[in-house]
């Protein structure tokens, strides 16, 4: 196993949904996924950087959403260092991310600087 899935294994207890003003209103159908979890970079965990590169890869386990969020393209560096976060939480965190959650496995998503537009590479 890799280790970004045993990370999300590890953390894979039934996440509670947080209930905040802040949380877009989604569709029917997507709040399974928000209970999900993601990996979270560690600047972004802080509060030191924002979210700039979303990327959804096959998911590992029943609560992985396969999505990872970053600060830079390639932060993937040592993951025991990244979070793991309910997508709830990461859009809270980052609302102009909660249209795109849903995106199909294989997506990659920029922000581009400044605004809160999000570019899709794939």
């Amino acid at each position: 196993m890799t280790a970004i899935g045993s990370l999300l294994l590890e953390n894979e207890e039934s996440p509670s949904l947080p209930r905040s003003p802040l949380l877009p209103k989604l569709p029917v159908g997507r709040g399974d996924l928000l209970k999900r979890l993601a990996l979270v970079c560690p600047h972004v965990q802080t509060g030191e950087r924002a979210v700039a590169w979303a990327i959804r890869n096959e998911p590992v386990g029943p609560m992985d959403s396969g999505w990872q969020f970053l600060c830079t393209p390639g932060e993937m560096g040592d993951v025991r260092a990244f979070g793991t976060w309910t997508i709830a939480r990461v859009v809270e965190e980052e609302p102009s991310l909660g249209p795109h959650i849903d995106s199909p496995l294989g997506t990659t998503l920029q922000k581009e600087p400044g605004l809160a537009r999000w570019h899709r590479w794939r």
